[in-house]
Protein backbone atom coordinates (compact mmCIF):
# COMPACT_ATOMS: atom_id res chain seq x y z
CA UNK A 1 0.00 0.00 0.00
CA UNK A 2 0.92 3.30 -0.95
CA UNK A 3 -0.50 6.44 0.08
CA UNK A 4 1.79 8.96 -2.24
CA UNK A 5 0.79 6.21 -5.32
CA UNK A 6 -2.90 6.44 -3.90
CA UNK A 7 -3.24 10.54 -3.48
CA UNK A 8 -1.57 10.88 -7.18
CA UNK A 9 -3.74 8.63 -8.90
CA UNK A 10 -7.17 10.19 -6.74
CA UNK A 11 -5.97 13.55 -8.35
CA UNK A 12 -5.11 12.66 -11.90
CA UNK A 13 -8.54 10.92 -12.06
CA UNK A 14 -10.66 13.55 -10.69
CA UNK A 15 -8.69 16.29 -12.95
CA UNK A 16 -9.74 13.73 -16.25
CA UNK A 17 -12.99 13.74 -14.86
CA UNK A 18 -13.22 17.87 -14.80
CA UNK A 19 -12.41 17.58 -18.29
CA UNK A 20 -16.13 16.78 -19.10
CA UNK A 21 -18.11 17.66 -15.67
CA UNK A 22 -18.64 20.32 -13.78
CA UNK A 23 -18.13 18.89 -10.52
CA UNK A 24 -16.84 15.84 -9.16
CA UNK A 25 -17.37 14.27 -5.63
CA UNK A 26 -14.32 11.71 -4.27
CA UNK A 27 -14.81 9.64 -1.15
CA UNK A 28 -13.30 7.00 0.26
CA UNK A 29 -14.85 3.64 0.78
CA UNK A 30 -15.57 3.54 4.34
CA UNK A 31 -17.23 6.86 4.23
CA UNK A 32 -20.59 8.39 2.95
CA UNK A 33 -21.09 11.89 2.32
CA UNK A 34 -24.90 12.92 3.82
CA UNK A 35 -26.72 15.84 3.48
CA UNK A 36 -30.35 17.49 4.43
CA UNK A 37 -30.23 20.18 1.90
CA UNK A 38 -33.59 20.54 0.12
CA UNK A 39 -31.78 19.02 -3.27
CA UNK A 40 -30.02 16.63 -1.81
CA UNK A 41 -26.29 15.76 -2.93
CA UNK A 42 -27.55 16.46 -6.61
CA UNK A 43 -28.92 19.77 -5.33
CA UNK A 44 -26.26 20.73 -3.41
CA UNK A 45 -23.54 19.49 -6.13
CA UNK A 46 -25.66 21.89 -8.61
CA UNK A 47 -26.08 24.92 -6.24
CA UNK A 48 -24.39 28.23 -7.52
CA UNK A 49 -21.94 28.60 -5.18
CA UNK A 50 -21.38 32.12 -5.45
CA UNK A 51 -24.03 33.13 -2.47
CA UNK A 52 -21.38 31.68 -0.45
CA UNK A 53 -18.71 34.16 -1.77
CA UNK A 54 -17.49 31.68 -4.80
CA UNK A 55 -15.76 28.83 -3.57
CA UNK A 56 -14.46 26.03 -6.04
CA UNK A 57 -14.98 22.94 -3.76
CA UNK A 58 -17.30 21.99 -0.33
CA UNK A 59 -15.65 20.34 2.93
CA UNK A 60 -18.12 18.54 4.91
CA UNK A 61 -18.50 18.35 8.81
CA UNK A 62 -16.38 15.39 9.60
CA UNK A 63 -17.66 12.99 11.61
CA UNK A 64 -16.47 9.54 13.33
CA UNK A 65 -19.31 7.03 13.97
CA UNK A 66 -18.02 4.74 16.82
CA UNK A 67 -19.49 1.12 18.07
CA UNK A 68 -20.02 1.55 21.75
CA UNK A 69 -19.90 -2.63 22.58
CA UNK A 70 -21.32 -2.18 26.08
CA UNK A 71 -24.45 -0.53 24.20
CA UNK A 72 -24.59 -1.49 20.75
CA UNK A 73 -24.93 -4.73 19.17
CA UNK A 74 -22.32 -5.32 15.89
CA UNK A 75 -23.25 -4.38 12.80
CA UNK A 76 -25.61 -6.54 10.31
CA UNK A 77 -24.81 -4.87 6.98
CA UNK A 78 -27.85 -5.93 5.32
CA UNK A 79 -29.61 -3.53 7.58
CA UNK A 80 -29.33 0.57 7.45
CA UNK A 81 -26.04 1.08 8.96
CA UNK A 82 -26.55 4.92 10.72
CA UNK A 83 -29.80 3.53 12.57
CA UNK A 84 -27.79 1.11 14.49
CA UNK A 85 -25.02 3.46 15.82
CA UNK A 86 -26.30 6.29 18.40
CA UNK A 87 -23.19 8.09 18.55
CA UNK A 88 -20.26 9.79 16.31
CA UNK A 89 -17.89 12.44 17.05
CA UNK A 90 -17.10 15.39 15.77
CA UNK A 91 -13.79 15.40 13.55
CA UNK A 92 -11.51 17.97 12.25
CA UNK A 93 -9.64 14.51 10.37
CA UNK A 94 -12.54 14.16 8.84
CA UNK A 95 -13.74 16.99 7.94
CA UNK A 96 -12.74 16.63 4.22
CA UNK A 97 -12.98 18.70 0.99
CA UNK A 98 -13.97 15.86 -1.36
CA UNK A 99 -16.31 17.73 -3.97
CA UNK A 100 -14.82 20.16 -6.09
CA UNK A 101 -15.27 22.15 -9.32
CA UNK A 102 -11.41 22.62 -9.66
CA UNK A 103 -8.73 20.21 -9.75
CA UNK A 104 -7.66 19.89 -5.94
CA UNK A 105 -4.02 18.97 -4.30
CA UNK A 106 -4.39 16.59 -1.60
CA UNK A 107 -2.79 16.02 1.49
CA UNK A 108 -1.56 12.22 2.50
CA UNK A 109 -4.94 10.77 3.77
CA UNK A 110 -6.98 13.31 1.75
CA UNK A 111 -7.64 15.36 5.35
CA UNK A 112 -7.02 18.25 3.61
CA UNK A 113 -6.23 20.49 0.62
CA UNK A 114 -3.44 23.13 -0.22
CA UNK A 115 -4.35 26.23 -1.54
CA UNK A 116 -8.01 26.33 0.66
CA UNK A 117 -10.84 28.81 -1.35
CA UNK A 118 -13.31 26.16 -0.03
CA UNK A 119 -16.78 26.06 1.67
CA UNK A 120 -17.52 24.37 4.84
CA UNK A 121 -21.07 23.43 4.18
CA UNK A 122 -23.60 23.02 6.76
CA UNK A 123 -25.57 20.61 5.61
CA UNK A 124 -23.01 18.16 4.49
CA UNK A 125 -21.93 15.68 6.86
CA UNK A 126 -19.19 13.03 6.03
CA UNK A 127 -19.52 9.94 8.07
CA UNK A 128 -16.54 7.87 8.45
CA UNK A 129 -17.12 4.11 9.37
CA UNK A 130 -13.76 3.08 10.24
CA UNK A 131 -15.00 2.81 13.57
CA UNK A 132 -18.85 1.76 13.06
CA UNK A 133 -18.49 -2.07 13.98
CA UNK A 134 -15.17 -2.98 16.71
CA UNK A 135 -14.35 -6.90 15.09
CA UNK A 136 -14.74 -6.30 11.46
CA UNK A 137 -12.71 -3.08 11.86
CA UNK A 138 -10.21 -5.43 13.74
CA UNK A 139 -10.24 -8.31 11.65
CA UNK A 140 -10.06 -6.29 8.40
CA UNK A 141 -6.68 -4.38 10.68
CA UNK A 142 -4.93 -8.00 11.02
CA UNK A 143 -5.80 -8.36 6.83
CA UNK A 144 -4.30 -5.43 6.25
CA UNK A 145 -1.20 -5.52 7.97
CA UNK A 146 -0.54 -8.85 5.96
CA UNK A 147 0.35 -7.08 2.98
CA UNK A 148 2.96 -5.51 1.24
CA UNK A 149 3.75 -1.85 2.31
CA UNK A 150 5.45 1.17 1.00
CA UNK A 151 8.97 1.28 3.21
CA UNK A 152 8.17 5.34 3.29
CA UNK A 153 4.72 4.91 4.85
CA UNK A 154 6.00 2.82 7.47
CA UNK A 155 8.54 5.25 8.37
CA UNK A 156 6.10 8.31 8.03
CA UNK A 157 3.16 6.54 10.55
CA UNK A 158 0.94 7.02 7.42
CA UNK A 159 -1.87 4.40 8.18
CA UNK A 160 -0.26 2.90 11.10
CA UNK A 161 -3.61 2.11 12.47
CA UNK A 162 -4.34 -0.82 9.98
CA UNK A 163 -1.06 -2.32 10.79
CA UNK A 164 -1.94 -3.20 14.79
CA UNK A 165 -2.55 -6.58 15.04
CA UNK A 166 -2.29 -6.47 18.72
CA UNK A 167 -6.11 -6.21 20.06
CA UNK A 168 -5.02 -4.07 22.98
CA UNK A 169 -3.23 -1.55 21.21
CA UNK A 170 -6.29 -1.63 18.36
CA UNK A 171 -9.13 -0.84 21.22
CA UNK A 172 -6.72 2.17 22.33
CA UNK A 173 -6.39 3.45 19.29
CA UNK A 174 -10.53 2.42 18.26
CA UNK A 175 -11.51 4.31 21.55
CA UNK A 176 -8.29 7.26 22.60
CA UNK A 177 -7.02 8.11 19.23
CA UNK A 178 -7.57 12.21 18.65
CA UNK A 179 -9.81 11.22 16.46
CA UNK A 180 -12.42 10.36 19.24
CA UNK A 181 -11.33 12.90 21.53
CA UNK A 182 -14.22 15.02 21.47
CA UNK A 183 -17.43 14.40 22.97
CA UNK A 184 -19.62 12.13 21.80
CA UNK A 185 -22.67 13.11 19.89
CA UNK A 186 -26.35 11.33 18.91
CA UNK A 187 -26.73 11.03 15.08
CA UNK A 188 -29.27 12.78 13.97
CA UNK A 189 -32.43 10.78 13.37
CA UNK A 190 -32.62 12.66 9.97
CA UNK A 191 -29.59 11.36 8.92
CA UNK A 192 -30.50 7.57 10.15
CA UNK A 193 -32.43 6.29 7.34
CA UNK A 194 -29.40 7.74 4.73
CA UNK A 195 -26.81 5.12 5.29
Amino acid sequence: FDHQWLKTTVERFQAFLLQSYQTVLFAEADEFLLTTHAGGLEGLMNDDWSAYGSPSCVRACGYSVVHYTAEEEPMRFDRPLLAQRKWWHPSRLYSKTLIARHRLSFLAGFHDIQGGGYLTHMHLYLAHMHRADFGYAYRKTVESASRPWSPPDVAAGYGYQNRLTNEGKFRDWFYLDEDVNNPREPIPDELKSLV
